[in-house]
């Protein structure tokens, strides 16, 4: 996979963590690169500063518009980004870099019902790469209802 992590450290918040965030970033890469075939993907990834746009309990929010860009927005100042950040994060590049892929072909879906299949299969690919427990918001249904 040719990819460029571009970190905007020019902002004060990211320069003291933009190099360990570089290297968690790589190793997720390399780690989903294991499962999923990335050889012909390009993908740029910017990680940016941007509080208004994490998952509070994460502290991390990110967006894959296409098949060439993650968008990663980060806030470190926030108590639980330096609890969480380094299980989070990898598991969340898994699933956009799932995302980047599926954009390729046959895209992320023009329904909601087409939407709900991809964010499952995202959902369940970053468990198959990382292994664990799922996100609570990937879980809709107590396990007790679904076994009837």
């Amino acid at each position: 996979m040719a990819s460029r992590i571009i970190v905007l450290d020019a902002d004060p918040h990211l320069r003291p963590v933009g190099s360990v965030l570089r290297r968690v970033i790589q190793a997720a890469v390399r780690r989903t690169q294991s499962v999923l075939p990335l050889e012909r993907q390009r993908v740029d990834m910017v990680v940016r500063y941007d509080p208004q746009s994490v998952i509070p309990e994460q502290a991390i929010g990110v967006y894959t518009p296409n098949s060439n860009l993650i968008l990663i927005s980060v806030d470190p100042g926030r108590g639980v980004f330096r609890r969480k950040f380094r299980l989070a994060l990898p598991r969340t590049i898994a699933h956009e870099l799932h995302h980047a892929v599926r954009w390729m072909n046959p895209g992320y879906g023009k329904t909601l019902g087409e939407a709900i299949v991809t964010e499952g299969l995202t959902a369940h690919f970053e468990l198959e790469v990382f292994g664990g427990r799922p996100n609570p918001w990937d879980v809709a249904l107590p396990k007790k209802l679904l076994n009837g």
